[in-house]
């Protein structure tokens, strides 16, 4: 899925639209998506002047992100409500530089009135043998398919 497709889903636009590609979706169970991480992004001069490093707060927003797709389904789906809810045990395990590729990965743990706990892992390149950041998040997702 491109970025054209995502931007019928999320509601976030750009500078806080954090996934540029969805690699993989099984429905309800998990979803794989993709952010190459960019120089010139707005965060870039800010943190830090002399050594940028994606912000852990924007990591997670994109592992957030991510997660929305566990809603996906054939026809589009429309968001009334999206809330980040819960960040459980986030862990940041290596420093995300300008130019890495980030592969997301979200596992749903369990759902229940529209909240959606899952395990995401950020890895660092196509390989994904390096990780980023991994934990737990929950997510309030209000669709109208409810």
């Amino acid at each position: 899925m491109n970025q054209e497709e995502i931007k019928k889903i999320l509601p976030q636009r750009e500078p806080m639209l954090m996934v540029d590609e969805i690699l993989e979706i099984v429905r309800g169970e998990s979803v794989i998506g993709y952010k190459k991480v960019k120089e010139n992004e707005f965060w870039a001069d800010g943190h830090f002047p002399e050594n940028p490093v994606f912000p852990g707060v924007l990591l997670i927003e994109h592992m957030a992100q991510v997660t929305l797709f566990l809603a996906y389904r054939e026809g589009g789906v429309s968001f009334k409500k999206v809330y980040l809810a819960k960040v459980d045990q986030i862990k940041f395990l290596t420093a995300v530089l300008p130019g890495m590729e980030l592969y997301t990965e979200v596992r749903k743990i369990s759902e229940t009135g529209g909240f959606i706990k899952v395990a995401a892992t950020v890895y660092i390149g196509q390989d994904r043998k390096e990780i980023a950041a991994a934990g737990k998040l929950t997510c309030y997702l209000e669709t109208d398919m409810e």
